[in-house]
């Protein structure tokens, strides 16, 4: 309620004297700057009282710059995003095989350089790495489709199927024990979660101001 009545205020402002409102912004620094003219770009889409960057420059005296520009662009786009979620998730969802083609091979970097005394080269791991997200995927894929018929939770199930299979392809593949195993998995596991957490964050934030 209070962060609702914040924004009424916030936005009540903006709308008072957009144009003083704005001249404040240019005050602050680059980064901070550039997201503030985001909000405030969003709050006179919101009101309808601009729908393009010329009509906000003519109307309100915003100056023609890349900067104001691109944060116009984003401040549309995430209004378009939160309007039609599915459509902006299906966007998504068609830039995944970009982001494979980048992650992949980071990955199977730091899976070499764990296993750089062992007999197998960097393309080895990368087809290895390919191996393992394809069931990945396809195991997630059959999650979510008995979850939809069953309506039930299986994600755990398959989740816990792969994470023992993973085990085991590596302890098969690169023949070490299960000591050394176990402890590089642990480790690659880590690795995969941060390069992933990085990954999704970078494909969320470059789909946002492209779409």
């Amino acid at each position: 309620m209070a962060r609702s009545w914040l924004t009424e205020a916030k936005d009540a402002n903006i709308l008072e004297n957009p144009e003083q409102y704005f001249d404040l912004l240019n005050t602050q620094t680059y980064f901070k700057r550039f997201f503030l003219k985001t909000d405030f770009f969003m709050t006179l889409i919101k009101n309808e009282r601009v729908k393009r960057f010329n009509r906000a420059k003519e109307k309100f005296g915003i100056p023609e710059n890349y900067e104001n520009r691109k944060s116009f662009d984003l401040a549309k786009s995430i209004i378009k995003a939160i309007d039609q979620p599915g459509t902006f998730l299906n966007f998504v969802i068609s830039k995944m095989p970009f982001f494979i083609f980048f992650f992949l091979p980071v990955l199977a970097l730091f899976i070499w350089l764990m296993y750089i005394r062992k007999k197998q080269n960097y393309i080895e791991h990368l087809i290895f790495s390919f191996h393992i997200q394809s069931l990945l995927f396809i195991l997630l894929l059959l999650s979510f489709i008995i979850d939809v018929i069953f309506k039930t939770d299986s994600g755990w199930i398959f989740l816990l199927v792969f994470s023992v299979y993973l085990y085991k392809a590596k302890r098969n593949f690169y023949g070490q024990g299960r000591f050394k195993t176990f402890v590089k998995y642990l480790i690659l596991n880590t690795v995969f979660f941060i390069l992933a957490a990085f990954s999704i964050l970078i494909l969320f934030t470059g789909t946002i101001f492209t779409y």
